[in-house]
């Protein structure tokens, strides 16, 4: 791995740590609160997307879904009618980690392609 993908990588796991612990701290008398750090764990899944296209979006969003689920389970699990929604919210963390990753990738292969092209008509 290169000093680029290294530097990203940290950067991700520890947005994904810092709204881990804001979230888990805060009581669950803020309910407003919850529902703010739970939104901003798509900030790192798209980073993730766009940095390191259909696999990079699927695995964070796959860790996301890991930190998260507890939360909902042994938390939330008092509030039966808010635990649907909390896990909704985790199969959405993995279809936008997918299709972002996925366009993301499709963009860069596009890209490239469009690249390989251009030096072909220069050569030309």
């Amino acid at each position: 791995m290169n000093r680029s993908t290294l530097m990203r990588a940290a950067v991700l796991a520890s947005a994904i740590i810092g709204i881990s612990l804001v979230h888990y701290l805060t009581p669950l008398h803020l309910p407003m609160l919850h529902d703010i750090f739970q939104r901003l764990y798509y900030i790192p899944i798209i980073f993730a997307a766009f940095w390191f296209g259909l696999r990079g979006g699927v695995i964070t969003s796959i860790i996301v879904s890991i930190i998260y689920a507890p939360h909902v389970l042994f938390q939330w699990g008092v509030h039966p009618a808010l635990e649907l929604e909390k896990f909704l919210e985790i199969v959405l963390y993995n279809v936008v980690g997918g299709m972002t990753g996925f366009l993301s990738q499709r963009e860069e292969e596009r890209r490239d392609q469009l690249q390989r092209t251009a030096r072909g008509l220069e050569e030309s």
